[in-house]
């Protein structure tokens, strides 16, 4: 019995010394036990801000819209069903889609979202000269993103821009939501 207790105490001692170890290297990191891991994504940025149909609430609040099939995005495309309003007209005055709808129709199609799916971040900013850059992504939603404005922030344009911030990510990815966090970065002129 004696030798049973001696062999079971040096497990106990040696999975102690284990877990301190982990623990020890991983908050040495910067994370704890629960740090998020990173997603691989894909991201573009188009400047869309003929597509707010009333500028009555400024600032625009960031939004996130995410569509994972062929449907959402036929419904999200829908949802500006009277985008002749905007003005995009050909030369011969024929109404006609505008260059947004136009590459979300042809660049996601039914194959793209076999493997995957597409999230919207839509940023309202007071300065069409304000860019984006999107960092990082968490594997809790967590969506970083660098506001880039020209001249150390200090210029810019007054022409009101709405950007929509298009992200694709892998069609397993499934946070319960997403969170924007936004940090700011100037330029020098």
């Amino acid at each position: 019995m004696e030798k049973l207790n001696s062999k079971l105490k040096k497990i106990i001692l040696i999975l102690t010394v284990a877990i301190t170890i982990v623990i020890t290297t991983t908050t040495l990191l910067g994370c704890d036990y629960s740090c998020p891991t990173d997603i691989n994504f894909n991201s573009q940025y188009i400047r869309t801000d003929w597509i707010e149909q009333s500028w009555d609430v400024w600032p625009l609040p960031n939004t996130v819209v995410r569509i994972s099939n062929i449907e959402e995005l036929n419904e999200y495309i829908g949802s500006y069903s009277d985008w002749e309003d905007f003005g995009w007209w050909d030369m011969y005055g024929t109404p006609i889609i505008p260059p947004y709808f136009n590459t979300l129709q042809t660049t996601f199609t039914e194959n793209f979202f076999l493997e995957k799916q597409f999230i919207i971040v839509r940023v309202g900013e007071g300065s069409g000269s304000n860019r984006h850059r999107v960092t990082r992504i968490t594997q809790y939603g967590e969506i970083f993103i660098n506001r880039i404005l020209p001249g150390r922030g200090m210029y810019g344009t007054a022409d009101v821009a709405v950007w929509s911030i298009i992200i694709e990510l892998p069609q397993a990815f499934n946070p319960d939501n997403f969170t924007i966090t936004f940090s700011t970065k100037s330029t020098r002129r």
